[in-house]
């Protein structure tokens, strides 16, 4: 108690004059320097070192909760959580909060890292926890939008530089301004900037024929021989001209009409370099238009949206649903549904790379290509065994949890996360009562909390017993032995000893010790009647 108290008033001083120091280097100019003779001006405390750190007061949750009307602002750190915490509520009802971490800490991320999380999928993901809808831009400029109701709607087109479109099962339209179509209509642009549309006929848009107009009017006129018309002609009725079967007059280079003759069969009439004529529209479909079934001919290898303003997003359905959305504006792909590598040899090359066997897939960070890793790299504790285990290296919890240890799925050893207690189920029930056996030991545990296998000589150490034997080996009676106790015992002052001989007759004066004799490990036994050869005395301690 004397001690305690010395300490105490040795600290009270010391922190007296500590703050007298201060105090006076404060008033003289305002702040104070450690480390440094030119404190920065505008701290009140400034701390310099090239070596050393700033060590704040570190207190357990217990320890924390004790601390009477913590000041707000009030700064520690966790020993529990390891985390700095600070107290944001009041002296009077105080609020801890910890420090935000990033991608780091025993507590887990508080941000998504552009490095890449380590999450779990069960309680991370990434959007909003309100009726509100989720952003996402570049540049700052909102270029995909993931409305409250679960709607991905993009500003720009979407995108796919490689591996197709993809859109998985029979439920997976591609709608159209809401519409998916009907059963067998095809697609049609509508123009550049309209969205393009279903139909279930094709057609030449925008043909329309001139007025023909006459300044008298001439009621059933026959023409015999070739007629010119100078001025716009009006007929009320379809004239007969003479034309050859299954042909139409068109227009000539001398502006007259000609016959024009019947294409092939399976061709249309077009136009190509401002001339009419005969298209094979199934050749010209496999040349400019994907079509079911695919392509034999295509003139071009794009499919999708080429369009740079306006909408460029290109929405892939399959039974009326978005399997794959490009967006345009982002190049990013969105697929909807599962993504199925079907069968045994269908790798997922990563910029050409399909890793090895057994590697991970790891993000690389918004804009950066995935990559294959080793699953020896990440600091997890494999079946085969870790090497270059740090000082910091735990297997275990960091939260509130036990740890427990199990075989064939049977809990088999637990560590509480309070006491840190070791329970093992082994061991639980009654205790035997049959006695040990001569190979049988105790485990007792040190200061340190190490677990040592022990004898029962020495489980009565433990207890301050301390027992032998001591034989007369020589060839003459015996009237004083000095009795040496094993290593790591003692004699206490005040401890017991207790003699029994073993002799082949009585013995007539009882064996009896020293007093005075005793040492911290020795203790002398007088023989009044003598120890004779082969006799024996047994002894033993018992410490207090």
């Amino acid at each position: 108690m004397l001690r305690l108290l010395e300490s105490t008033f040795r600290a009270i001083t010391a922190g007296a004059v500590l703050c007298v120091l201060l105090v006076g280097v404060a008033a003289a100019q305002e702040n104070v320097g450690i480390g440094t003779s030119t404190p920065d001006a505008s701290a009140l405390l400034d701390l310099t070192s090239s070596s050393k750190g700033f060590l704040a007061p570190r207190l357990s949750r217990v320890q924390r909760d004790q601390i009477v009307l913590p000041a707000k602002g009030l700064i520690i750190f966790n020993t529990t959580s390891n985390e700095f915490e600070f107290n944001s509520g009041t002296p009077q009802l105080p609020v801890w909060s910890r420090f935000i971490s990033v991608n780091g800490g025993d507590s887990g991320n508080d941000f998504w890292s552009t490095k890449g999380n380590t999450i779990d999928a069960a309680t991370n993901f990434l959007g909003s926890t309100n009726n509100a809808p989720l952003l996402l831009k570049t540049n700052n400029q909102t270029r995909l939008t993931i409305t409250a109701g679960g709607m991905i709607e993009s500003e720009d087109a979407l995108r796919i530089k490689s591996n197709g479109l993809l859109l998985d099962g029979t439920t997976a339209p591609i709608q159209l301004n809401g519409d998916a179509g009907t059963a067998g209509d095809v697609l049609v642009s509508a123009g550049p900037g309209t969205t393009p549309l279903y139909t279930d006929s094709l057609a030449l848009r925008g043909v329309s024929a001139g007025n023909l107009r006459a300044t008298t009017s001439i009621s059933s006129p026959t023409f015999t021989g070739p007629t010119t018309f100078t001025g716009a002609v009006t007929f009320t009725s379809l004239p007969q001209l003479p034309l050859e079967q299954y042909h139409f007059l068109i227009g000539n280079a001398a502006d007259f009409a000609e016959p024009f003759s019947p294409g092939a069969n399976g061709t249309v009439l077009g136009v190509q370099n401002g001339s009419p004529t005969w298209i094979d529209l199934a050749g010209a479909i496999r040349q400019q238009a994907w079509n079911i079934g695919g392509n034999d001919n295509p003139s071009s290898a794009i499919l999708g949206n080429t369009a740079t303003t306006g909408m460029r997003d290109l929405d892939i359905r399959a039974g009326n649903q978005t399997m794959l959305f490009l967006n345009g504006a982002t190049r990013t792909i969105n697929v909807q549904g599962s993504l199925n590598l079907q069968g045994a040899q269908s790798p997922l090359l990563l910029d050409g790379d399909a890793g090895q066997q057994n590697e991970i897939l790891v993000s690389a960070g918004p804009g950066n290509t995935p990559q294959w890793t080793s699953f020896t790299s990440f600091p997890v504790w494999r079946l085969s065994g870790n090497a270059a285990i740090g000082p910091n290296d735990v297997l275990g919890t960091t939260d509130a949890n036990d740890v427990r240890i199990a075989t064939n799925g049977q809990v088999r050893l637990t560590v509480a996360q309070g006491t840190g207690n070791v329970s093992l189920t082994s061991l639980a029930g009654a205790a035997q009562a049959s006695p040990s056996g001569a190979s049988e030991s105790v485990v007792v545990a040190d200061a340190n909390g190490t677990l040592r296998k022990r004898g029962k000589d020495a489980l009565f150490a433990l207890f301050g017993i301390v027992s032998g034997r001591y034989v007369n080996n020589t060839g003459n009676p015996q009237f004083s032995v000095v009795i040496s106790l094993p290593a790591n015992t003692t004699v206490d002052a005040q401890a017991s000893i207790t003699l029994t001989p073993e002799a082949s007759t009585s013995v007539g004066i009882t064996p009896f010790v020293v007093n005075g004799s005793r040492t911290s490990s020795t203790f002398t036994i007088n023989f009044p009647g003598g120890l004779n050869p082969g006799e024996a005395i047994n002894w033993m301690v018992m410490n207090p």
